[in-house]
């Protein structure tokens, strides 16, 4: 008897251990923040995505530029979604989109976004690079109030934030500079998934 249990308790251990599922802590409720404001823009295939066609999945969206030289910002946004992607268990990876949004159209074209995505390695399943219009990409950022100022020396002072978007299109969650983890986003993604089923 005490043999099964230790052997159910090793199952729970490595399971929870196994990729990002939710664990109790993490499967708390997250409260829809708004709904996430539509959008059409280009991506990197220069291919149409419109936030309205993507009901159904989960999205991570963030801004960047293909020129921002801080390392900790939009460089470093990269890599942690890449990780993201890599912890998400392989049955999740279907469900998860992740969609970076250009704060400088007229610089990062499709074939701009395509290389950078190229340079980081990031996985062609479910990644969009987005780029449009500036008309658009101004309009966009200040629907989700983030900020993008040009500055004298040509890079772009902005704000650093990631959204969480549910299967409704609805922002669940905000992070905020590059403080989170990949275990953090794939574990809040794991409790997204398991309530919507």
């Amino acid at each position: 008897m005490l043999t099964m249990k230790l052997l159910l308790l090793a199952i729970l251990v490595l399971g929870s251990a196994a990729g990002c599922r939710p664990t109790a802590a993490a499967s708390r409720v997250l409260p829809v923040i708004q709904p996430a404001p539509d959008f059409d823009l280009v991506n990197q295939d220069n291919e149409r995505v419109r936030l309205s066609d993507l009901r159904g999945k989960l999205k991570v969206v963030s801004f960047f530029y293909v020129c921002c030289a801080v390392a900790e910002q939009c460089p470093l946004t990269t890599k942690n979604l890449k990780a993201v992607q890599a912890a998400l268990p392989a049955a999740q990876k279907k469900d998860v989109v992740f969609l970076m949004i250009t704060f400088d159209p007229v610089a990062d074209t499709p074939g701009a976004i395509k290389k950078y995505g190229e340079l980081y390695g990031t996985p062609k399943e479910n990644w969009h690079f987005l780029t449009g219009s500036n008309e658009v990409i101004d309009q966009l950022c200040g629907q989700y109030q983030i900020i993008h100022e040009r500055q004298e020396d040509l890079t772009i002072r902005h704000s650093l934030v990631t959204f969480l978007i549910d299967q409704d299109n609805n922002i669940r969650k905000m992070y905020f500079a590059n403080a989170f983890t990949p275990e953090q986003v794939c574990a809040d993604l794991g409790s997204l998934r398991e309530r919507n089923r």
